[in-house]
């Protein structure tokens, strides 16, 4: 009986499985315990390019192509080391820098003693696969015209939004009387039309939002964490992208798009719902002629209507001199040295309305870089013509900065009003520091070096670093009043206004506390050494009239007064200027 014990079959098995191992149709490499190539067939360098002779004695990473995860790495090493088998792929770098897929098993071979004493990888190129799967996803779930996410991919994606619980807005937008586009342009120039107006859609984008394209000339936007409002805000920038003419073949094209609207989980908790109300409100904007929004149910209509309205009447605001300027004191150890400038809106159609119904409408029209130029002026006009040289606060929004002519604003308000430079002081949030860092904080030093105090607003409630806050020229942090609302009660937020006043102090940076409201409060901050003080315990927001009688019972108080910012003079604030 013939067995492997036998030196001649030993011999005969060798040859065959050597022969098997060479003439393999895949890659087969042999490493040692440490994983240190000992071995690899003919087929390994057909695949990847390397010959053994320069890869042996190296571990297998040097075909790493950086596209798998070092954890992956640790899995395959701990499951192999363990005496298991593992299975996967790898997204490998040939020699040459060419990617190619492998699907690879990786197993011990042990010894008499059981001891690890080879692994043997076996490995198959399935860059072709790949190919082919990509091939079929793309005919599956995209568009072949946009490269968009087709309407399958789409109801998934609204799916898992769905299972997140998350807050979604869904808009459907159905271009007007597309086929006599296709009709006069012929349909080659219709798709020329389609893949412009995807580009341009592509613009309202949030880095979560999705766009689809569902049928010929119909769209979908997917927009998590979106309420009525900054939905209304979306829809508007579409409107204004759609009015601009598209260049078809030399040709000037205008279009107009009908739009439908969808909230969950008001309007639908399935995609099934969902997607009927969403259509639902797409037929009532066709319906009323086109060139609509609709929203599926009617009281958001009504809001947006008046969302609308808002908008219009805020771009007519300052030819109508509608805005104003209310003033909050600050006070310095029972003295009034400061007052935040808090901007109003008379309207003549709404009555008085509060900034927080305003503001975000006017961020996101950009209305606000006109009218915080507005504010700016109208703060140092104002304050140059008070008895009391005190400080005047403004806040500064993130478009103001965008816009790039925040320097020369300042600049032209202060030599405009008479008002020195260490008077003003501009506030920004932390928010700002996010975005576009670097020439931020080439315009705060420019202001600071114009003698212009800088302050941090909201301090607390972003994402605050330490090396921006050394950085810049900053000179007060204002506490925010979410701290201070509950200072009395809450442990946690004594221990953050505390650190944060300790802080400051390191830095040599003023601290304001807004939004104080009781005499608990005030003592409390006092006794933690805040000198600055601003809420509704000594006033409300004033309008100029009741803010100059307010002040006038602090001027007698005394001769000199400190100055919260670095400027050439950092010591004292003159009563008496030039």
């Amino acid at each position: 009986m013939d067995t492997i014990d036998n030196p001649d079959n030993r011999d005969e098995l060798q040859r065959m499985l050597a022969v098997a191992i060479e003439q393999s149709p895949v890659t087969i490499v042999i490493t040692d315990p440490t994983g240190k190539i000992q071995h690899a067939n003919p087929k390994f360098t057909q695949i990847t390019g390397y010959s053994l002779s320069e890869v042996k004695g190296s571990t297998p990473r040097i075909f790493k192509s950086g596209h798998t995860s070092d954890k992956e790495y640790v899995n395959l090493w701990q499951t192999i080391s363990s005496g298991q088998t593992w299975r996967g792929e790898f997204l490998n770098r040939k020699k040459n820098g060419e990617y190619f897929w492998e699907r690879a098993t990786i197993s011990p071979a042990f010894d008499a003693h059981g001891n690890i004493e080879h692994f043997i990888a076996v490995k198959e190129d399935i860059s072709e696969l790949k190919r082919f799967e990509r091939n079929l996803e793309l005919q599956t779930y995209y568009d072949n015209l946009t490269g968009l996410p087709n309407r399958v991919l789409f109801n998934k994606i609204v799916q898992e939004h769905i299972q997140k619980a998350e807050q979604l807005a869904i808009a459907v937008i159905n271009l007007d009387g597309f086929q006599k586009v296709n009709i006069s342009l012929g349909h080659a120039g219709g798709d020329l039309l389609i893949q412009q107006l995807a580009l341009r859609l592509k613009k309202l984008l949030q880095p979560q939002d999705s766009l689809a394209r569902l049928t010929a000339d119909e769209f979908a936007l997917a927009m998590p964490n979106r309420n009525m409002s900054t939905t209304y805000l979306t829809t508007q920038r579409l409107t204004q992208l759609l009015s601009e003419p598209f260049s078809i073949n030399g040709q000037n094209i205008f279009v107009t798009a009908s739009i439908g609207l969808a909230f969950t989980p008001d309007d639908g908790e399935n995609v099934e719902t969902l997607q009927r109300n969403v259509f639902s409100a797409l037929h009532r904007a066709k319906e009323a002629g086109g060139n609509q929004i609709c929203y599926f149910q009617q009281e958001l209509n009504d809001l947006a209507h008046d969302l609308f309205t808002k908008e219009s009447e805020l771009r007519q605001a300052l030819q109508r001199n509608e805005l104003e300027l209310y003033y909050q004191p600050q006070i310095y150890n029972g003295q009034i040295l400061g007052a935040e400038a808090l901007l109003r809106w008379n309207s003549s159609a709404f009555g008085l309305v509060a900034a927080d119904q305003f503001i975000p409408l006017a961020e996101q029209t950009g209305l606000i870089v006109e009218i915080g130029q507005w504010v700016i002026e109208t703060a140092c006009r104002e304050a140059a013509s008070w008895a009391e040289p005190i400080s005047i606060s403004v806040n500064i929004s993130s478009r103001q900065f965008a816009a790039g002519t925040l320097l020369s604003v300042v600049k032209n308000a202060l030599s405009g009003s008479g008002l020195a430079a260490n008077r003003l002081e501009l506030e920004v949030t932390e928010s700002l520091m996010q975005e576009n860092l670097d020439s931020t904080t080439q315009t705060l030093q420019q202001l600071a070096k114009l003698g212009v105090g800088i302050a941090l607003d909201d301090f607390g409630t972003g994402y605050s670093s330490l090396s921006y806050l050394a950085s810049m020229p900053f000179s007060v942090l204002k506490l925010d009043r979410s701290f201070i609302r509950h200072i009395i009660d809450s442990e946690r937020d004594q221990k953050l206004c505390r650190s944060i006043i300790s802080m400051a102090d390191t830095m040599n940076f003023q601290v304001v506390a807004e939004g104080v409201e009781e005499r608990a409060q005030l003592d409390l901050l006092r006794s933690w050494g805040v000198q600055w003080i601003q809420g509704y315990y000594y006033s409300p927001p004033l309008p100029l009239k009741d803010f100059l009688q307010f002040m006038a019972s602090f001027a007698d108080s005394t001769t000199s007064l400190p100055c919260r910012h670095k400027s050439e003079n950092p010591t004292v604030c003159q009563r008496s200027e030039t």
